[in-house]
């Protein structure tokens, strides 16, 4: 599976879901993610960095796949606010949300 932005330019071509009460709580939890993979929390509207090795970005999704809120280079140990309108979140390395220019307002599609 993949994650591109709506002009074509992939974000991450390796994804793990985190679609149960526990691979969401587990997260990545102990894991470091190599710099084009992305870990996908779903449903969810709130993260934690808790036990985490190292800081990452978190691109928040609508039910639309529309980015509706980011939080960049998230240090171990912090947590999110709640996220209205999120139904997802996409858990990427720190510094991808700048590297690729993810925008809030724009939409991701997860392709097979």
């Amino acid at each position: 599976m993949k994650i591109r932005k709506h002009d074509g330019v992939y974000i991450s071509e390796k994804i793990e879901w985190g679609r149960t009460i526990w691979t969401r709580a587990r997260g990545l939890i102990g894991k470091n993610l190599d710099s084009d993979a992305a870990f996908i929390l779903s449903p969810c509207n709130q993260i934690h960095t808790w036990f985490m090795k190292e800081e990452i970005d978190c691109v928040f999704l609508n039910k639309n796949n529309e980015i509706v809120y980011i939080l960049s280079s998230c240090p171990p140990w912090r947590a999110s606010k709640k996220i209205k309108n999120a139904t997802c979140v996409v858990e990427l390395p720190s510094g991808k949300v700048e590297e690729m220019n993810i925008q809030i307002g724009e939409s991701l599609f997860i392709e097979s």
